[in-house]
Parts: C-alpha cells; structure tokens; sequence
C-alpha cells in the first residue's frame, strides 16, 4: 500500500431537504483515498475540457503483486444513506473496459460491475441498490479492477449524492401513538385515533400500490406527496398490519390471561403481528404415517408479562378403545428469534425472525403482547396402530391457572420408509465451533450429534467439499439413512502455465493418494456401491479441458463409481465434452426448470440430472430465514416430484460460530451468511448443550415426506395397473389425478398455493388412497 501526497477529500453540502451533496477533490484533505499497488492516482484535468476538477486514475496492467489495484476511500462522512436516493459517478474513459464499484457497510457491501465506454458517462447506484445491500451507513468506497490485461486509463469526477427528506418522523409519531394505544386500552382509544389510523392505512396501501406499478427509476423518486419512498410506504403499512394482527388475535379467548391458538407449522410467527396464512384453532390436530414425523404450532399472545411458561404434554394420547401413543413420541420446543438485516434479497421485514427450536430451553420468560410461538414435533412410532389418538397439552406459567389444549394425532395406515426417497448430496462442516472442545472426543462427538440431527431430519450430512472421510464414519451415517456418499472433492485448480491440463499435484493427490487409499477400504466395508465423486463446482468454460483430463482419468481407473457436478454446462455433456465422465449432472433450479428439452436428452443417454440452491436465487422457495415456510417445504415435496429431479444438492448445513447459541426467545445468533443472506447454507444451530434444529430443517424434513406420499401412490397406481385389485372402480382415476400435482397446489415454482390447508388436504387426498388400497388388499 502507499499513500498518496494529495488525495480526493470528501465535503457534503447542504444536508437539508432534498439539497444535493458532493464529494469534492480536494487536495487538502490528505487521507481521504488509500492507492493500492499497480495503481497510480493524480489530480488532472477532463480530457474532454469540461470544467470542473478530476483524478487520473491508471489501473496498471499485472504481471505480479497486486490483483486488485484500486483507490479506496475510507470514513463517514454522511450518517444516515437511507436518505440518499442516488449516488452518481463520473468517468471518462479512453477506450472500452470494465471496473468495479463497491460501497461497504461494516459487514455489508454491494457492488456494481461497470462496462466502461470510450468518452464521458455516469454511472447511477438507486436507493434500491443501496436498501438491497443494506448500505445505511456507508464508510468504504472502492473502485478497482480486477488483473486487467493492459493499462486501464479512466478519469473520475466528483461523485454526487442526491438526497431526499424522509417521513421518519411522521412515521414515528404514529408508532408511538399506537404503541400507546396497546389493547388493553383499546376502547378508551380516541375515536379519533382510530379513524386516523385507518386513513394512514388506505392512503398507506393505496401508495404503496401506485409505487409498485411505477418503472424502478420513478418508482425511487415519485412526485411529492404522501408516503414519497417506497420503502416508508411499506414501514407504515407493516405497522398498521402489525396492530390490526394484535387486535384480531387479543379479540380471542378475552377471558384468559394468555391467548393460545393453534396453527400451521409452515407459519413463521413475528413478534409484534404475524400474518396467518392458514386457519387458527382452539384444539391442535395432525394427520400422518407410521414412520412419519408431523409438526404444528401453539401461538401465545400473553396479556401481562408471564414468567416460567412452558407446554408440556398431559401424558400419552389415547384411541377409544385405550391404544396409546406414547407421551414420548411428542416432543415441544419455543421457537427462538434470530435478529435479520436486510439481506439483498426482498423481505416483507427485518428485525426479529422465528428460526431456532431451543429444544434446550424447558421454560422462558415472555413479555406482554409479543407473540410466541411453541414448536409441536409429533414422530409416529413405524409399529404404531392405526387410529384416531386424543390427548391434552399443558400451558403453564407462574402466577396463572394451568390450561390444558387438546391436541388429536390421526394415524393413517400405511408406513413411510426410512430416510429420503432422493438421494441428498450436502455438505457437513463443523467451522468454528469445533474451538470449544479441546477434547478431540468430545468434538467427534459432538460432530456426531450434528449427523444424527441431520439424518432424523431424512436430510444427508455429507461432505461433497472435503477429502475422503474413515470408513467407519461413512458406514454410521448410511446405516442411518444417509443413502449415498461422497469419496471426495475434485477441486478446480487453477494451473496458471496450462489452462487445459489439471495440475500435476492435484492429480497425484487424488489419484495416488485419496482414491487409491480409501476406495479398497470402501470396497472392504461394503459401502463402495453407494459412493460418488462430486467435482468441479459451479466451474464455466475455461475449466472444461482440464476437467475432462482428471475425471476421464477417474472414469477409466473407477468405472462404477459415479461422478457428479454442478459444472454450468447445460447441455449436459455435450458442449464441454464432459458427457463419458460425468453421470450426475446439478443446475440449480432455476436452470433446471429452463432446460427441460436439454435434461429429457441427458437422461435418455443414461445420465440422472438434480437440482440445487444456495445464497441463490432470491425465490421465495430458498432456504433463506425470511422466505415463506410453506415454499421451502412444497419444494422438497410437492415441486420436486412435480418436476421429477432425481436427486437434491445444497452447499451447507452448518454455519456455526464460535460462540454458542444462547438466548430465550431473542437469541445472539447473527444469522447472516453468505453475501449477507441470512440463514443460508444454515439449517441447524451449536447450543452448549448440542446442535438444534431450524424451523426450516423442520419444513424441509415434512417436504421430503410429502415427497414419500407421492412415491408410496406411484408404487401402488403401477401395482394396480401390474393386476393388483384397486379398492373400486374411481380409485386408479383419482390416483392418477394427484399425482400429477393439481394446479390449484402448484402451477410452476413461482406460482402455487400460499394456504397450507391446501397442501394438507392434498396429503389426505393421497393417504385416503393408500390406506384404500391397503385395506382392500392391494399393494
């Protein structure tokens, strides 16, 4: 690094209204820009011979040293970038290249990638780009390149912020005055208050729906007015929708001192005013299999502060005639709240968001008119009689009568089988949190609760980017459910002299010592049937030719082992000449739903094609903590059997910390992940006292067992049409109906149902079925 002797210093004018503020050059401001190596910076004049003052700014072509030359300023000049609508660059460029823009934000950046044209231009980041990337607060400016191939000469100007006024303060005064108006006091609430709240909220709503039909550019800067930022529109719109969910839900059983419903367990239950997108009820119920593990929720809206409040179960469930389901098979957790920034991807709020199950957590604490939500986890035990279970919940809490909620368990009679019914490829590292155990079997062990944790969730605690694992280990986890097994990771390797030919010691790695080693061990435990090779991960086409060369090698040395990537080619094989090595091909969904002409050829030539996500896409149906339970499960269900992959890929299970979860209901977890996602590539949590469980573990768990109800009805429509009896005549039309996934469930993966009772009466639809055909003797 060095500094420069004069620098581009930072002067903001006029702060008030919608005034305009500039970043000046300034030579007097001598720390403003820190210049890299392979980087030379000088004050200068336009080219062109426009006035004003400009940098020469030469990002010098590499050979060695630095990779990324760039000038970046440092310090906060503006307090608050909510307010910046706009933040124009200036450049002038020689000829045709590209730089980078990013602005950081603590842990937070964004950047913008910049195709340079010859002459003058400007470069515009919205406040769009900015709330996406949740820059509030920016103290960073870089521009940079990234290894240019020649000189890149580009002059930069003054760098602009366009503000506007907020309605912060409106905002606020409205808050504050419905948070006075809690209700409790509600009919001493002046008429008054109550007409102006429900005029904020149509003019609110009715902006917010003018707002949402504009281009992004006006949609940013609409005339003056009411609500003039969208982002405003939508705060005071979710206020106002927050005091009406209080209302509605306080307007439940008024003589008790805590409310208590029971909804969907894909509901994610905020704090101050959830939205239901099912049906709540007074007595709990779930339908499900022998073998099968179903959940719901208890949502608690207390009237005064609770100390102590727990729910317990009342003993066993029991049938009319006696038949117990065992207390045990029961389990109920409070769901703990993780604390989302705005991550770059659209949510309906940031704050406080329903994730962890603090399994470890027997009792807490609740403050009044905040919502809590107890997660009820009901496993069907695989010899469990058939029939109608009713039972009692206890809700307790020191200073109130014990209640009791009636929870009923139907038990259909068919079983579901162990583990997935697709093969689940998935990566298992311990990270950080392995620094709390200086015992190395006390580690593994925990290690080992986290694989458990996984594989009764059907979910496969793999490790598609590391080495081989010990036998042992990878015989535990298939003899649980895993299904199938990584040997190992081929990596792509950059090898600088050769581009084409994959790198001598890399080769030897694989070749002479992993595979060479731990395949005979395989083949030895009896376990070698079931491996695979994952290779080349999300690789383009400048690692084509060196792939090939070390997986032909792999294919003719190991022929029947399988060999899988997610390399961007989707033909599948044939434009990177990868089609005699590769037998597992993996485009993320999105390319999986776009290439359905590619995948029917690729699995006519015998190859299985998957699909996978990670901190993309920004669909409703990712992973991420924010997005809506019942997508995430219908895609693991539903979608993925109305699609027909042949197997599911995702990156990461855990992203622990070093520091453990702790916390009752607000946890310290910061669950941002990869590129500020949060909960991305992390599905359970490191307690003291051993991992736990997401609520989207959960929802993920409950989608593969939808996908077991499809499975079981195929087998048994093929039984009927093979010449086993059907129960009566509609029964194979109807079968056959469901199973190709009614429109009114899901139409595409954007488009389908946001009501569970949906997708639960089309669970009962197939367990009618099934347990008809199982009681008239067929399949």
């Amino acid at each position: 690094m060095k500094l420069l002797s004069f620098f581009l210093g930072i002067w903001l004018l006029g702060w008030t209204g919608t005034a305009n503020a500039e970043i000046l050059i300034n030579q007097d401001d001598f720390n403003a820009w820190t210049v890299r190596d392979n980087t030379r910076w000088t004050v200068s004049d336009w080219p062109d011979g426009q006035g004003g003052c400009c940098g020469k700014l030469v990002f010098e072509r590499y050979g060695s040293g630095e990779r990324w030359p760039a000038i970046v300023f440092t310090g906060n000049r503006h307090d608050d970038w909510r307010n910046v609508e706009r933040v124009i660059f200036r450049f002038y460029a020689e000829k045709a290249n590209p730089i980078y823009l990013q602005l950081r934000d603590g842990e937070f950046w964004g950047q913008y990638d910049v195709s340079l044209q010859p002459g003058y231009q400007e470069v515009v980041l919205d406040s769009e780009f900015l709330r996406r990337k949740n820059l509030r607060h920016v103290n960073e400016i870089h521009i940079f390149s990234c290894e240019p191939s020649e000189d890149i000469t580009v002059w930069v100007g003054p760098v602009k912020l366009e503000t506007a006024d907020r309605l912060s303060a409106p905002l606020a005064d409205l808050t504050g005055r419905l948070a006075a108006a809690a209700p409790t006091d509600r009919d001493d609430r002046p008429a008054l208050l109550q007409k102006a709240m429900e005029q904020n909220y149509q003019a609110a709503q009715q902006r917010l729906a003018a707002l949402n039909q504009l281009p992004a550019t006006e949609r940013l800067s609409p005339p003056a007015g009411s609500f003039d930022r969208l982002e405003e529109a939508r705060e005071l719109v979710q206020t106002l929708n927050d005091q009406r969910a209080l209302d509605a839900f306080h307007d439940r059983q008024p003589e008790e001192i805590c409310v208590a419903s029971f909804a969907d367990a894909t509901e994610k239950v905020h704090r101050d005013g959830p939205t239901f997108h099912g049906t709540l009820t007074e007595a709990g119920r779930i339908s499900a299999a022998r073998g099968e593990a179903e959940g719901l929720q208890v949502i608690l809206l207390p009237r005064q502060a609770l100390h102590r409040v727990s729910i317990r179960t009342a003993g066993p469930l029991k049938t009319s005639d006696g038949t117990e389901l065992p207390a045990a098979a029961v389990a109920i957790a409070p769901i703990g709240y993780v604390n989302c920034a705005l991550p770059p991807y659209e949510v309906s709020r940031t704050g406080w968001w329903p994730d962890p199950l603090l399994e470890q957590v027997a009792e807490l604490d609740l403050e009044p008119f905040k919502f809590q939500s107890f997660y009820v986890d009901v496993t069907i035990p695989a010899d469990q009689p058939a029939g109608l279970y009713r039972g009692k919940l206890q809700l307790s809490a020191e200073g109130m009568p014990e209640r009791e909620l009636a929870l009923t368990v139907e038990v259909y009679d068919f079983t579901l089988p162990p583990g997935s019914p697709y093969p689940i490829a998935t990566q298992l590292s311990m990270g950080p949190v392995e620094n709390n155990f200086a015992d190395p079997a006390a580690r593994d062990a925990y290690r080992r609760q986290c694989q458990l944790l996984a594989l009764t969730h059907r979910v496969n605690p793999d490790t598609i980017y590391e080495g081989p694992r010990p036998a042992e280990d990878v015989k535990f986890r298939l003899d649980h459910g895993a299904g199938r097994f990584n040997l190992t990771y081929v990596q792509p390797w950059r090898n600088d002299a050769d581009l084409n030919h994959y790198p001598a010691w890399a080769r030897n790695r694989i070749m002479d010592e992993q595979l060479k080693t731990f395949v005979p061990q395989y083949e030895a435990a009896g376990v070698l049937d079931r491996g695979y090779i994952y290779s080349f991960d999300e690789i383009s086409e400048e690692f084509y030719a060196a792939a090939r060369e070390i997986l032909s090698e792999i294919k003719r040395t190991y022929p029947n082992i399988p060999q899988m990537t997610t390399a961007r080619d989707y033909s599948f094989g044939l434009d990177s000449n990868l089609d005699d090595c590769i037998d597992i091909w993996v485009p993320d969904v999105p390319a999986y739903e776009a290439h359905p002409t590619e995948i029917a050829a690729a699995r006519a030539r015998g190859k299985q094609v998957w699909w996978y996500i990670y901190a993309s896409p920004y669909k409703p149906y990712n992973f991420f903590i924010e997005n809506p339970g019942l997508a995430q499960r219908l895609l693991m269900g539903v979608q993925a059997w109305k699609y027909q992959t042949d197997g599911f890929l995702y990156y990461y299970l855990l992203w622990s910390k070093e520091a453990f979860l702790d916390g009752a209901p607000l946890t310290n977890w910061a669950p941002a992940t990869y590129f500020n996602t949060n909960g991305d590539g992390n599905l359970m949590y490191t307690a003291a006292a051993g991992p736990v469980p997401s609520l989207r573990l959960k929802l993920i768990r409950d989608g593969i067992e939808d996908y077991w109800y499809f499975r079981l009805l195929a087998e048994a429509v093929d039984a009927v049409k093979q010449g086993a009896p059907a129960p009566d005549a509609a029964w194979l039309e109807n079968a056959e109906a469901l199973l190709k996934v009614p429109e009114t469930l899901a139409r595409s993966l954007d488009e389908h149902t946001v009501d569970p009772q949906e997708l639960q009466a089309a669970r009962e639809a197939i367990a009618r079925l099934l347990t008809a055909c199982h009681a008239g003797g067929g399949h």
